[in-house]
């Protein structure tokens, strides 16, 4: 069953029981596979991750592409993720990339020594605690999330890089985030506008 499509070519499932066997849950990779080129040509594939928890399911996914299927089990962790480089993580960008190589983490294999209490310390929330048990394998619930902001940007072309140019497209992107609060139905309490140069 699908437990959450996250974008247009990417969703987790949830195994039953039944099909945490190892040969069922290849099986089922496969019918999956057959499936998506019987309904979307064999020009489109698709690669699969199987392991404890998402976050190594996402992992897991991008081992092997395209068209792979790889498994992470409990008793390679967290061994097999040490080849990786830790922006090979996902929810690990360029920001928090910078924040644990200062914090002196350069490697997988370093966050992975570190105590819970480091990581909560390094990501200044719970949310490093989480990435504490996921590595190991837990299966964490992430809490539910709600969308507290909306918003736009846009880099003006030459022809707009005047005050009037600016001030045309701010309005512009005003009405265009008001449109999106009234389908959200949602009221603005603050409104924001930055603007950043180049050079």
């Amino acid at each position: 069953p699908v437990h959450g499509v996250h974008s247009i070519d990417e969703m987790s499932c949830r195994l039953f029981p039944a099909e945490t066997d190892p040969p069922a849950t290849v099986e089922l990779v496969r019918k999956i596979k057959r499936a998506i080129q019987r309904s979307a040509g064999e020009c489109v594939t698709c690669s699969v991750g199987i392991a404890p928890n998402m976050l190594l399911a996402q992992v897991a996914a991008d081992m092997q592409k395209p068209d792979g299927m790889t498994f992470i089990h409990d008793h390679d962790l967290p061994q097999k993720l040490f080849s990786l480089k830790l922006d090979d993580l996902p929810g690990i960008g360029p920001r928090m990339l910078k924040r644990l190589n200062s914090s002196g983490v350069m490697s997988i294999e370093t966050l992975c020594d570190l105590p819970e209490s480091r990581l909560r310390e390094i990501w200044g929330s719970v949310v490093g605690q989480r990435w504490w048990y996921r590595l190991r394998g837990y299966d964490v619930v992430e809490p539910k999330t709600h969308r507290s902001s909306c918003g736009h940007s846009h880099v003006l072309p030459p022809e707009l890089r005047t005050m009037d140019g600016a001030r045309t497209v701010l309005i512009r992107l005003i009405h265009k985030v008001g449109a999106r609060l009234r389908r959200m139905n949602y009221w603005a309490g603050r409104l924001e506008v930055h603007l950043s140069f180049m050079n």
